[in-house]
């Protein structure tokens, strides 16, 4: 029993470990395009437990790309209907007065809109699903229309933050930890059942190849009349 728990728990912490690698990978080298506006409550946001902002609807810009989806709500209030016109402004990088921003996370529009204050970010990241989840609130404290663009402070909860350069711009990502239950559970068995077959690949076809030749599967001696290898005492296939 103990012979056969070991080898999965192994596999089981290769998976994981697997599956934070490529969740942080798609944090970090995914530029998502953006998808859509909508308007969210805190608790569809999530951020409620995160940030103090209960009871709050946004309108939230949502950023989709290969294993990662980045939401940004814009600022809280109780008025859904103004959460809704809010969300009639789509992020953009063109047109009068508009300073263009290569980090995407944050989407500012300079020129044409206020800054109202602290935006929250949402990061979920994991393929095939979302497997963590991470949060920053984000204070811009000087938006300065040139080849830097927007100065941030953020505070990151359930995720790290750290900074890239893209064609010469900052571009602040965020490493998700906080685990999403169902996506963690099986991405770690996905990438766990991957690497087993990995391990068990070259002696899958070892052993038919040694079949074919007429030899024990087991140690590659050559096969009698027997059932048995007469060499290692292993049963033998013929076939």
């Amino acid at each position: 029993m103990k012979r056969r728990v070991i080898p999965i728990l192994l596999f089981l912490m290769a998976g994981a470990i697997i599956n934070v690698a490529v969740a942080w990978g798609c944090s970090y080298f995914v530029i998502p395009p953006f998808r859509k506006c909508v308007v969210m409550t805190s608790e569809e946001f999530g951020v409620e437990s995160a940030f103090p902002v209960a009871d709050r609807v946004s309108a939230v810009d949502v950023w989709i790309g290969f294993g990662l989806s980045e939401m940004t709500a814009r600022n809280w209030t109780r008025d859904r209907d103004e959460a809704r016109a809010a969300s009639l402004l789509v992020p953009t990088s063109e047109g009068d007065r508009v300073a263009a921003i290569v980090s995407r996370q944050w989407a500012f529009v300079l020129g044409t809109q206020e800054f109202g204050g602290p935006r929250k970010l949402r990061v979920d990241a994991g393929w095939p699903l979302h497997s963590f989840t991470g949060y920053a609130s984000v204070v811009p404290f000087s938006y300065l229309v040139n080849r830097r663009g927007v100065t941030i402070r953020q505070k990151a909860i359930g995720a790290i933050a750290v900074e890239r350069t893209v064609r010469g711009q900052p571009l602040q990502r965020l490493f998700p930890f906080k685990p999403i239950g169902v996506g963690a559970a099986f991405n770690t068995v996905f990438y766990a059942a991957i690497v087993r077959l990995l391990f068990a690949a070259p002696g899958f076809f070892r052993r038919r190849m040694r079949i074919k030749r007429g030899l024990c599967p087991a140690c590659a001696y050559p096969v009698g009349a027997g059932e048995t290898c007469t060499e290692c005492g292993k049963p033998v296939r013929t076939a």
